[in-house]
């Protein structure tokens, strides 16, 4: 089952809006978007390189209890779909506390997806690196 252009980008916004909830302290929404298949990767701003769902459910439950409030959104996005595969590499952007600072937030990002079984897009992967 092939994913469209809207699909990743609307794959693409869920995971900004999700995003902030976990800024905020809560980590359901965006966990909802990632697959539940242990073949899914996280590389993190700050070096974490993770593959499997219980290992990346707790990293975004341990960003979210973190509370660093602020925002990020994506700029200058690229969108590549590929049969069931999706790709978005740009960057996020955006204001995050860190020991009571306001700090800039920084980071270029690719995020994956697939269209599951189901026919629902899920994320798989999320790269980001700071610059």
């Amino acid at each position: 089952m092939d994913m469209t252009e809207a699909e990743l980008r609307s794959a693409s916004d869920q995971f900004y809006e999700r995003l902030a909830d976990v800024l905020v302290g809560d980590a359901t929404s965006m966990l909802e978007l990632w697959s539940e298949s242990d073949d899914i990767s996280y590389l993190g701003p700050g070096g974490e390189y993770l593959v499997g769902r219980a290992a990346i459910e707790q990293t975004w439950r341990d960003q979210a209890a973190n509370k660093f409030g602020g925002s990020a959104s994506p700029q200058e996005n690229h969108f590549v779909v590929a049969g069931p595969l999706g790709v978005v590499v740009g960057y996020e952007r955006g204001i995050v506390m860190l020991d009571g600072q306001e700090q800039d937030l920084e980071i270029r990002a690719t995020s994956t997806y697939r269209k599951e079984d189901d026919g629902t897009v899920r994320m798989i992967g999320h790269h980001t690196d700071r610059f």
